[in-house]
């Protein structure tokens, strides 16, 4: 029987006693964090496991599991139903001179109308809204905020519970932090490279968007690009179609956060989208009215599976609701396996799309290449050697290992062939020309399947003779990392130069990076901007990603 799953680890801490939660972080797993129901009221807040909550939303937030937990509010035992059915779950107290923080929150309201849900402050014996939503609020989480100043006083914070008697409801939340500042106006803009922001998987568990490097479960089918749009060493979004637990005509749907009405407003981002097999499946993004009833969604943009994008493209959508409140959701739709599609750098913001000026390149002294371009990212072979590089494939010879980007055999690399070249001719790459960058860090890849020696060689403005800083031999056939601190004054380059020695076979480069300043230190690691060239051996591959939301489990 095959077997498939995942085993992760990062930053451990070990203290003594029993772990806590907090009013800054609570996530409801192991208690309350101080949270207390207002018991004068008819309807008890109470912590409940998904299984045993609203019936419409059978899963938590944070572990996207039934047996998770979340607060909800239910009739209080031996108390009869009111015209009115009100609960109030109450804040620990909060010191003074904590100055404006936001009160960040997911939750969802089921019921008809009259079915609300209010942030409150109290200080002293009266309660002042700070926020409130009212009417259902679709089947899915929803992310709140509320803005709170800590003055002078102690204050505390109440979530109130509000159904109608003779309508019903249910009303459930998760989640509940308190950080320093105020809250950001819309999380709906949002660059994933710390997560997904305001916006949030709907209802499926396991089919999720994902955010990372575009791994997959089956690199061999299909995988995204190592580069993202935003700095081309980011996360983007993106979603894996290979599991077989992904039914085709099956659709993952990432919903925002709730949105004010607009007379007009540009959504824009930046999209990946293609298949192996030629079909790319079908992209919406789609406007869903929150408080009308009348069912009203609107289609803003269709990528149909004839659409097959591998740079990264902009999409600019206008977007007009006057009247109500309203979700914008990505929804990706599987019409085989071997498709991608991935979004970065979305934003939403106010006036019509041509006012949106246009997004410039990355500057040139942060270069990265995976060289699944033809035009190798201003990479040059040299005039002056004996011999070329080659862009080519595993494909191209048994000897020569997966590229190291895509893990798969369809992925592009730079690869030498010194079998047929007698001792001393060498073949030589320039990156492309880097000014203004004194202190720099030069990363990349490589392999030898022989000890050929492959040379780093710095070439200056102001030095005609290039200067030697590094040598590298693999000490295996797989890829290793590399890293060189450049330090130079104007205009420079890196050579990369291999030499025909007596034992020949093939070195190999794949996805160098120009970075600023010196190189960090290659043990250390936390993991939170990759690998750190720590490389895997073996069948298995750990890869470094971000579980997110429903990704966490």
């Amino acid at each position: 029987m095959n077997a498939e799953g995942v085993v992760a680890i990062d930053t451990m801490v070990a203290e003594r006693g029993p772990c806590s939660e907090t009013l800054s972080d609570c996530d409801f797993e192991l208690g309350m964090c101080g949270w207390k129901d207002d018991g004068s009221f008819p309807l008890e807040w109470v912590r409940v496991q998904a299984m045993n909550g609203a019936p419409l939303i059978a899963y938590d937030h944070t572990t996207n599991t039934e047996t998770g937990h979340y607060m909800f509010p239910r009739l209080r035992a031996n108390r009869g139903r009111e015209d009115t059915m009100t609960g109030i779950l109450v804040s620990p107290t909060l010191t003074p001179g904590g100055g404006k923080q936001c009160l960040t929150f997911w939750y969802n309201i089921q019921g008809m109308e009259k079915s609300t849900l209010s942030i409150l402050r109290r200080e002293g014996p009266d309660y002042t809204v700070l926020w409130n939503r009212t009417d259902e609020q679709g089947y899915g989480w929803v992310l709140g905020r509320a803005d709170v100043n800590i003055g002078e006083s102690f204050i505390e914070l109440g979530i109130k519970a509000e159904y109608s008697e003779d309508t019903g409801g249910y009303i459930v939340v998760d989640d509940v932090s308190l950080d320093p500042g105020r809250c950001p106006s819309s999380s709906i803009s949002c660059n994933f490279d710390e997560g997904l922001c305001g916006w949030t998987n709907k209802l499926l568990r396991n089919n999720i968007w994902l955010v990372g490097r575009g791994y997959t479960g089956d690199s061999n089918v299909v995988s995204g690009p190592l580069l993202d749009h935003t700095t081309e060493d980011g996360l983007y979004a993106y979603v894996d179609f290979t599991p077989f637990t992904v039914q085709s005509k099956l659709s993952l749907v990432d919903v925002s956060e709730q949105m004010s009405p607009t007379q007009l407003s540009c959504l824009s981002f930046w999209y990946i989208k293609y298949g192996e097999s030629g079909r790319s499946g079908v992209f919406t993004v789609v406007m869903a009215n929150i408080h009308s009833h009348d069912g009203q969604v609107t289609t803003l943009l269709t990528l149909d599976n004839n659409v097959d994008e591998r740079k990264w493209t902009r999409a600019l959508i206008n977007v007009t609701n006057p009247q109500n409140y309203f979700q914008i959701s990505l929804n990706a739709k599987k019409e085989v396996p071997d498709q991608f599609i991935g979004v970065d750098d979305l934003e939403f913001t106010q006036g019509d799309c041509t006012q949106v000026p246009t997004v410039p390149p990355p500057p040139a002294q942060f270069v990265m290449c995976d060289f699944e371009a033809e035009d190798l990212c201003g990479f040059e072979q040299s005039q002056g050697d004996s011999f070329d590089w080659v862009r080519g494939t595993s494909n191209d010879h048994a000897s020569l290992p997966l590229d190291h980007t895509t893990n798969n055999a369809s992925g592009h690399y730079m690869y030498a062939d010194t079998s047929i070249w007698g001792a001393g001719a060498f073949t030589s790459l320039f990156s492309p020309q880097i000014y203004d960058l004194p202190e720099a860090c030069v990363a990349f890849m490589y392999f030898s399947t022989k000890l050929d020696q492959l040379q780093a060689w710095l070439h200056t403005e102001g030095n005609p003779d290039p200067i030697s800083i590094a040598n590298f031999s693999a000490p295996f056939n797989g890829w290793s990392g590399a890293r060189m601190t450049v330090l130079a004054e104007g205009g420079w380059q890196v050579e990369f130069r291999v030499t025909v020695g007596n034992d020949n076979g093939f070195v190999g480069i794949d996805d160098v990076i120009l970075s600023p300043d010196a190189c960090p230190d290659p043990v250390s690691c936390d993991f939170e901007d990759g690998s750190c060239l720590w490389q895997n051996f073996g069948g298995n591959s750990w890869i470094t990603e971000r579980p997110l939301n429903s990704a966490t489990s």
